[in-house]
């Protein structure tokens, strides 16, 4: 299993941190939505591989690095394979946001969490140790039989 993390938002603009030839998929993520917080599983083909995204979206009591409310986060896992145990997908992803993203690129200000970069460029040495933290509690997380191939055709599968 292979796993891979980017981070989207709109600290000042939107923003992106990942394979630069996903920013365009991770843009439609910055839209409207009412919800205080998402979780979502799908799975899509990418230059003809298939990938399952878990995707953790924070759209409300977000504000952006110059104070402007309406502002969204966005933490997604890319896996070569789908991991069936959901549960504990958003258990590793909401961790990773309130122990490692909370305090470095939000920070708490009032009853909001703002941005504290303007990109998450400014922010690489805060998440390689995201990164390196999700795949400790990734290699305790996953069970072996709780991957499953994706084959050549993946079927979009959501969950809330």
């Amino acid at each position: 299993m292979n796993v891979e993390l980017f981070l989207h938002g709109n600290p000042a603009g939107q923003k992106f941190y990942g394979k630069a030839d996903e920013q365009g998929y991770f843009s439609t993520f910055y839209n409207s939505n009412k919800d205080p917080l998402c979780f979502t599983v799908e799975t899509r083909m990418v230059a003809g591989q298939p990938f399952c995204y878990y995707h953790y979206l924070v759209y409300q009591g977000i504000v952006g690095n110059d104070h402007r409310p309406g502002a969204y986060f966005g933490l997604t896992l890319r896996f070569d394979c789908l991991w069936t145990d959901f549960m504990n997908a958003f258990r590793v992803l909401d961790s990773a946001f309130h122990f490692h993203v909370v305090g470095t690129i939000l920070k708490p200000s009032g009853t909001v969490l703002e941005y504290a970069v303007s990109d998450f460029k400014m922010a690489e040495s805060a998440i390689q140790k995201l990164q390196d933290e999700i795949v400790r509690m990734l290699s305790t997380a996953v069970g072996k039989n709780e991957e499953r191939s994706l084959g050549n055709n993946p079927t979009n599968r959501e969950v809330a």
